[in-house]
């Protein structure tokens, strides 16, 4: 059996208290993202699986482009380098 990854996208008004309460919930690890750089970065470091979207600062364009970046990235665990001593 072959467990599927689940990722959710928020758009809203304000943004800050939905992904403040989004991250009291187990499981989930949600960030509020502006940019292209940070919707790839907070998957692929921090294993971000709810993107935050405030509607008043992201348009149609912007969000289209969020989107995308956010279900490209994968994450990648970071290796602790050995100590050879």
């Amino acid at each position: 059996m072959q467990l599927r990854k689940q990722r959710d996208l928020e758009e809203r008004h304000s943004d800050e208290n939905c992904c403040r309460t989004a991250n009291k919930m187990p499981g989930i690890r949600a960030a509020i993202c502006h940019d292209t750089y940070s919707a790839d970065q907070g998957v692929e470091h921090d294993d971000m699986n709810v993107l935050d979207m405030g509607s008043r600062i992201v348009d149609a364009a912007l969000a289209f482009d969020l989107t995308i970046a956010y279900l490209n990235a994968h994450f990648q665990p970071f290796e602790e380098p050995s100590s050879a001593g």
